[in-house]
């Protein structure tokens, strides 16, 4: 026994959110536990999932998606947790947790959510029960994309990097304007809802349908040098703005 309980029809009590995903199939893992999975449809498509009591009371969602698996990549499911937990004890320590818990090694955690996730955790805390949306609760990146605006404004950025999770919603984004500066923003800023777009990003050949724009997919590779030049460009900028 590892202390596991199955819960049924559970809800969060803000948001969950994604700490980790496993290379080891849910059906393994409920077997191995214990425990039972459920079928149910989500927006994608068919799912497999379940509700986990953890020893410590915290609550685990496990959700595999059929179309992630086939389309995407994807070896098993992705573990969600409450907000809250993520803004209280950060993304590791909660991941530890759920390994341990469900009799699982290292080597079975495939992905692990990045520590500015507890950042945004700590958002969507202080933002519940405001009129304000919180930020979204994003998955694993996925993708990363290239897009150059032909006929943008005199203000607006010509081009623009993104990191997109599975459903193609943006994770972190960089905005380069005319004079070549760089803007890098996630749902970590405290500028989000000016700094990132709205909504899922549109595939590549939807968005070259627009003769304004020509798109490209770029590796991850491409799109973290960018990145990274983009916050040495900021912290550059602050320390010669410090006094």
């Amino acid at each position: 026994m590892t202390g596991t309980e199955q819960v049924r029809d559970y809800v969060f009590p803000l948001v969950g959110m994604p700490i980790a995903r496993f290379c080891r199939r849910i059906s393994e893992i409920a077997q191995r536990n214990g425990l039972e999975v459920e079928a149910f449809v989500e927006r994608r498509g068919e799912a497999l999932g379940m509700f986990v009591k953890l020893p410590s009371g915290r609550v685990l969602s496990l959700v595999e998606s059929q179309h992630l698996i086939e389309h995407h990549r994807e070896q098993g499911p992705t573990a969600y947790m409450d907000a809250h937990a993520i803004a209280e004890f950060g993304v590791e320590v909660l991941v530890t947790e759920v390994t341990t818990s469900l009799r699982l090694s290292p080597q079975e955690v495939d992905w692990i959510a990045p520590p500015e996730n507890r950042r945004i955790a700590l958002a969507n805390v202080k933002h519940d029960g405001s009129r304000l949306p919180p930020p979204p609760c994003v998955g694993p990146a996925d993708s990363y994309f290239h897009c150059v605006w032909i006929d943008a404004d005199e203000d607006a950025p010509v081009e623009d990097y993104g990191e997109l999770d599975a459903g193609r919603w943006p994770m972190r984004w960089v905005k380069k304007y005319r004079d070549g500066h760089l803007e890098a923003c996630s749902y970590a800023s405290a500028n989000w809802r000016d700094a990132m777009p709205e909504g899922e990003v549109p595939s590549i050949s939807d968005i070259n349908r627009d003769p304004q724009f020509c798109a490209k997919d770029i590796s991850k590779a491409e799109f973290e040098s960018v990145w990274k030049e983009a916050n040495r460009s900021k912290a550059d900028s602050d320390s010669r703005q410090e006094p």
